[in-house]
């Protein structure tokens, strides 16, 4: 369904569709936008606003158990061009004198404050609106995540932000929403390598069978790569390892190595977002494109590990609940 999208987008859709919201009747086009969207998955909705190198900008976005068929239809797109571009999930926006209409409360998002605290690579926000005096908190709530979507966007609020609280009382150490997308700007900044590449970050706690040494990525979400909705669990045996049941430095560098084949293998279809290390076994968290990805070559080069049988386990987990204990 995603392939008869684009050949009706690319044949009429966008030509119809531009022109209507030219004629002030953008309405008119909605259906023939909703009936394809739904037909590639009814749990998906769209949006059309404002383009950043476009004029329009179609939006595609669902909720996490949705988000790889929304990155699919995304990587079938055509290429942006002066009338048209694409996304799977909201956009930033310029905030200016930008005004939200929410029942009979009127927001000027100038008027929005966010006091903020850091918790380890997230951070926990408090969001106050003048309004919020006379509001139900349900609409509190839905102030205060739209403000704050299009203020950073969809992917960096699920990204960088914990805990997501209202209050009817101005902050006293708040920042605007412009000075807030600059806070959140620095926090990925620091979680990201020269390369562009996420960071990793290194773990340790006592478990139930001793000393357990971990690495994730940061930020360890699904929205960073949504296709990937696949856990795969690679449980490695080690027989060589110290009093605290973790690996000798030799044992290390082969496990690294292992890795590392894995990767290959894995290729575009998957990656390696986190390692756990206990009592003789090291699982290694891969999350890959259930509809690329290829299990049994992983287990092929697995089964090239000569300290024990190692164990391969898949599942869909689209939400990257499996990892959410190594998310920090």
């Amino acid at each position: 369904m995603i392939e008869s999208f684009w050949e009706w987008w690319r044949t009429e859709g966008a030509t119809v569709v531009a022109a209507a919201i030219e004629a002030g009747d953008a309405s008119s086009a909605f259906p023939l936008i909703d009936q394809r969207v739904a037909a590639i998955h009814d749990g998906l909705a769209w949006e059309i606003g404002p383009g950043t190198v476009s004029e329009h900008q179609l939006v595609v976005t669902g909720n996490p158990d949705h988000r790889a068929v929304a990155r699919r239809w995304l990587n079938a797109a055509p290429s942006p061009d002066p009338v048209w571009s694409y996304a799977d999930s909201l956009q930033r926006r310029p905030l200016g004198e930008f005004r939200l209409g929410l029942g009979s409360a009127l927001v000027h998002y100038a008027d929005v404050i966010v006091a903020c605290q850091r918790r380890q690579n997230r951070l926990d926000v408090r969001v106050y609106h003048p309004s919020f005096g006379g509001l139900e908190q349900r609409q509190q709530f839905e102030i205060a995540f739209l403000a704050l979507d299009h203020a950073l966007g969809e992917v960096a609020v699920e990204q960088w932000l914990g805990a997501v609280d209202t209050t009817r009382y101005r902050p006293a150490d708040g920042y605007s929403l412009a000075e807030l997308v600059g806070v959140v700007d620095a926090l990925a900044a620091e979680n990201t390598y020269e390369d562009g590449t996420p960071a990793w970050v290194g773990l340790q706690w006592d478990g139930e069978n001793g000393r357990v040494v971990a690495a994730a990525q940061v930020p360890l979400c699904s929205s960073q790569a949504p296709n990937l909705d696949t856990h795969i669990a690679i449980s490695v045996p080690y027989r060589s390892f110290d009093e605290a049941g973790l690996p000798t430095e030799q044992t290390w560098d082969a496990l690294e190595e292992l890795r590392d084949r894995l990767e290959s293998v894995l290729g575009t279809a998957g990656r390696v977002l986190a390692c756990e290390t206990t009592a003789g076994v090291h699982t290694v968290h891969v999350y890959a494109d259930s509809v690329a990805v290829d299990v049994v070559a992983i287990e092929s080069e697995a089964a090239t590990w000569a300290q024990g049988a190692v164990i391969v386990a898949s599942h869909d987990d689209p939400k990257w609940s499996d990892v959410a204990h190594l998310r920090t």
